[in-house]
């Protein structure tokens, strides 16, 4: 992990946490009056720390409407993997991002970057969110997902709840820069055991069969 990474781990001051604190009301006020926000689950997520959340990504809605669901204080203790072109493409998004406690993640070097990362906010004690996607569905339909979440699930054997994401591909597809006031629904589901997605997952590798049992628990979870 670079120093510059390290950097984005430290916690916010007391001005910076109240700003923080401002920008999420404004963000769950947003969530809940325009898109009607509905939250399923919030009693499975760990009593206990650290665990690692992953949602399926649809669209630049998404982590709006994660971080309206989990509530402040979660979001205190919980760190996001962000894309360095997106969250962190220009001065505005890198501050809100910092503001967010995200860090950025480069997606050239995904698996390595995400170990790094994942390593340094678990050891810490802080749960992290992480798009095991990679990027935005552009057809609607969950896609493959990248290896880092396995890579960083394979050391550190935390439990990991998946959550499915409804409406926000409506609100607001890839390509669209309108947003339509369509409601969003965000469930989480039952904390898994990564050993049990050890041996639930096909391939060679247990990162391997650790992506493969977990996306198909955010699959199964967005069918219901």
């Amino acid at each position: 992990m670079s120093d510059e990474q390290k950097r984005w781990l430290e916690p916010l001051g007391p001005a910076e946490s109240a700003l923080a604190r401002g920008l999420f009301l404004l963000d769950r006020a947003i969530m809940k009056s325009l898109f009607r926000l509905r939250v399923k689950g919030l009693e499975n997520l760990p009593k206990e720390r650290p665990f690692v959340v992953t949602p399926n990504h649809l669209s630049y809605l998404d982590p709006f409407a994660v971080a309206a669901a989990l509530g402040y204080r979660r979001l205190r203790q919980t760190h996001w993997a962000g894309s360095m072109n997106v969250a962190f493409g220009n001065p505005l998004t890198r501050f809100v991002s910092w503001l967010a406690q995200a860090v950025p993640v480069e997606s050239d070097r995904s698996g390595v970057s995400s170990l790094a990362f994942g390593a340094a906010a678990l050891e810490r004690g802080k749960s992290l969110i992480w798009f095991a996607e990679g990027q935005r569905s552009h057809s609607g339909e969950l896609q493959l997902f990248k290896p880092g979440v396995g890579l960083l699930l394979d050391h550190f054997r935390v439990p990991v709840v998946p959550v499915s994401i409804s409406g926000t591909y409506e609100a607001m597809p890839p390509g669209n820069a309108l947003v339509q006031p369509k409601k969003i629904t965000v469930v989480f589901g039952e904390p898994l055991n990564v050993d049990d997605l050890d041996r639930q997952g096909e391939g060679d590798r247990p990162q391997d069969r650790i992506v493969q049992a977990l996306r198909g628990h955010v699959a199964k979870l967005g069918d219901r």
